[in-house]
């Protein structure tokens, strides 16, 4: 039986402590380096992966989610741009009439309630002879969607020029609208107008912050 030291020897080169076709001598000590099991290299728990990809499931449908969301806004948004352009436009009653349901209304507070799609066209079929002239601009919005209805807020700001004694007026206000998406499409259902102010140019508002709408 060899000694110890003989069996140190022929497992590290020899009695100069020199490795087999290695010039090098031996220093310090000699340790090893723990082997790791096969499952740890570079693989995860399967209970993991399932857990990731649930989690992108639930992200795609959560971004589906926000995308539709946005498109539907902003369709909104182009609806009532829409509005404020055939307004411009010497009151366009079948451009105006077709962002309407057929049982929509439109309430304009002092310019009357109309109601059906029908009514809503005859309204603005004559609204350039009293208003030949005006610029509606529209900001503020606050959208809420809610599957295929939907509500929002806006601001008007409008100068505008009645008929009635040519006169030059700064009109604001708030519209609160309903909107319900019909074969795909986004439509008013109902617009209501709550007048603010209705000044005469000349006066302004500090003045004479509202007359009354000549009808």
């Amino acid at each position: 039986m060899a000694a110890p030291e003989s069996r140190v020897l022929r497992r590290h080169g020899g009695p100069n402590g020199h490795r087999r076709g290695s010039a090098q001598p031996i220093s310090g000590s000699i340790s090893r380096t723990p082997r790791r099991s096969a499952r740890c290299l570079g693989k995860r728990p399967w209970w993991k992966a399932i857990r990731r990809v649930e989690g992108d499931k639930m992200s795609e449908a959560n971004l589906e989610a926000r995308i539709r969301r946005l498109e539907d806004i902003e369709a909104i948004k182009q609806l009532k741009a829409r509005y404020a352009a055939y307004c411009d436009d010497n009151y366009d009653e079948e451009g105006i009439a077709s962002l309407f349901t057929e049982d929509a209304v439109w309430d304009g507070g002092p310019m009357g309630c109309h109601n059906g799609q029908k009514a809503i066209h005859d309204f603005f079929s004559v609204s350039d002879q009293a208003v030949p002239f005006a610029i509606h601009h529209l900001t503020n919005p606050i959208i809420e969607v809610d599957g295929d209805r939907a509500t929002g807020r806006w601001y008007l700001w409008q100068p505008c020029t009645f008929a009635q004694g040519n006169q030059g007026l700064w009109m604001a206000g708030t519209y609160s609208d309903n909107y319900r998406r019909v074969d795909g499409r986004w439509l008013f259902e109902h617009v209501a107008i709550k007048l603010r102010m209705l000044s005469p140019y000349q006066a302004g508002w500090a003045e004479v912050p509202m007359i009354e709408v000549p009808v």
